[in-house]
């Protein structure tokens, strides 16, 4: 499985997790000139921007380090900009991150942080 499979695999673990929670999936895979958001979903009358990453291991990296702060700027951004095109601008939001290790295709680790970005 190339990484590109992995990336997919992973959203769509996170879809079907966040869905079981009661989030509806509003978008995925939300693109700007810059940025893009994996999942946007809502969850009690507030909008959720959803980071998603995988890694084949935490041996090197925690799973939390994995959003740089180039990459933070840039799902502030794209969030802002989705906002504003559905003229949601006084919604509350936030920025969760789900990170996934992965081994042969199943969920080895799932990791759920709300707010992970402020």
């Amino acid at each position: 499985m190339n990484s590109r499979e992995k990336g997919y695999k992973a959203e769509s673990f996170a879809q079907e997790y966040l869905e079981h929670k009661g989030y509806k999936i509003l978008e995925k895979n939300y693109c700007i000139r810059g940025g893009e958001i994996d999942i946007i979903a809502e969850v009690e009358k507030e909008i959720v921007f959803v980071e998603v990453k995988s890694l084949a291991n935490e041996d090197t990296i925690s799973l939390e380090e994995t959003v740089t702060e180039k990459k933070t700027k840039s799902l502030i951004r794209a969030s802002k900009h989705w906002l504003k095109t559905q003229n949601f601008d006084n919604i509350d939001w936030r920025i969760d991150f789900i990170g996934l290790i992965l081994d042969n295709g199943k969920i080895k680790k799932l990791k759920h942080l709300q707010n992970a970005i402020y």
